[in-house]
């Protein structure tokens, strides 16, 4: 009889990039989506959650390690809180997108606000992105970025209350965001061992798990 302890990943990983906030932080997000990253706020302008490319965000986790102020670590969960937030999911067909097309550090900073503003960011081109959201949470983008109202922003880009509202109707979509829920959970830690009995072949015929308090 074989004996046999089998330990396996809690789930596909996820880092977290960390750093301050300004242009540099700004172009990295805007690059990382350029470069195929899906890029989620969690800090606006600070910090950020990562997924794709293991061996590209491999190597800037390592050319970022000796730049003060910036990191980029392998995301963990909270062990003495649960940290809990709530979204519809977004329409994928809104009527309305805007279109970012700059090399410049402004441009990387409409893309990041665009992230941190929940938006739907997506590459097209070199230095090309897209932003798409209900029309009237572009204008509240666009109002940040822009340093302006939201009356502001429509009268700049030739929009109307009324346009807003029809094309907003038409996918009339829900985005909350909730601040993390502070809870604190007391669990003792567990262990679990697998037992596996196998055939004079050397195939599984029985697998038997056990869990307990951990001594």
């Amino acid at each position: 009889m074989t004996y046999a302890t089998l330990e396996l990943p809690a789930a596909e990983v996820r880092r977290v990039l960390t750093g301050r906030a300004g242009p540099h932080l700004d172009a990295l997000v805007a690059g990382l989506i350029g470069a195929g990253v899906s890029v989620e706020s969690i800090t606006a302008g600070t910090t950020y959650r990562l997924d794709g490319n293991a061996e590209l965000l491999d190597v800037l986790a390592a050319e970022l390690e000796p730049v003060e102020g910036f990191a980029l670590t392998i995301e963990q969960a909270p062990t003495d809180t649960i940290e809990m937030r709530s979204t519809v999911a977004p329409s994928h067909a809104y009527r309305r997108s805007v279109t970012v097309h700059s090399g410049t550090a402004a441009g990387a900073s409409f893309v990041a606000r665009a992230i941190d503003h929940h938006l739907q960011v997506s590459t097209i081109g070199i230095n090309r992105w897209s932003v798409s959201a209900r029309t009237a949470d572009l204008v509240q983008w666009l109002g940040t970025v822009y340093g302006k109202t939201p009356d502001e922003v429509l009268t700049m880009f030739g929009w109307s209350a009324e346009s807003v509202a029809s094309e907003d109707a038409a996918h009339p979509t829900l985005s909350i965001t909730l601040p993390p829920l502070q809870v604190a959970v007391s669990l003792p830690d567990r262990k679990t061992v697998s037992t596996f009995t196998r055939n004079a072949d050397g195939d599984i015929t029985q697998a038997i798990a056990l869990e307990s308090d951990a001594p």
